[in-house]
């Protein structure tokens, strides 16, 4: 990932609404429990559903693009959507497994219908009343890009 691509990304993460966890860490892992650890995240590891690189673009363009509660845009659409792929497709080559809070698979990232992945229905991994993200273990590093509001 460009360090512009980061920067860019940690700038989102300073924005008005809600909390956001984002980095990655040189480090393995034995289990996605301990991944989520790492970030401040709940370690249990029924929370974290494994989900491919399409959906996982899918859930942070949303939560990039949108705020949980109200569903107010925080950035252009178009732009979520490319910071989302620059984050996950960093990992692409690394034989990356990804992780979510939510099990949004059923619908397939292409028929996802909007809002959807904003909704309450994750599980917790935190103590924030809305919150979803995205987990990355390869296996050298972890990452991740959660992002936590309240109503």
């Amino acid at each position: 990932m460009t360090s512009e691509i980061f920067s860019e990304l940690i700038s989102a993460s300073m924005r008005d609404a809600g909390n956001f966890i984002l980095g990655i860490r040189n480090e393995r892992v034995d289990s996605v429990g301990q991944a989520a650890e790492r970030f401040g995240l709940f370690p249990s590891e029924d929370i974290y559903v494994e989900i491919d690189a399409e959906m996982a673009r899918s859930v942070l363009k949303e939560v990039f693009a949108y705020d949980m509660p109200h569903h107010l845009e925080m950035m252009p659409p178009e732009r979520a959507k490319t910071l989302a792929s620059a984050f996950v497709d960093a990992f692409a080559g690394e034989g990356a497994t990804y992780f979510s809070n939510g099990d949004f698979g059923r619908w397939g990232a292409a028929n996802l219908p909007e809002g959807m992945i904003l909704a309450s229905t994750a599980m917790q991994a935190t103590e924030a009343t809305f919150e979803v993200g995205v987990l990355v273990i390869t296996p050298h590093r972890i990452a991740c890009a959660w992002v936590m509001d309240e109503d």
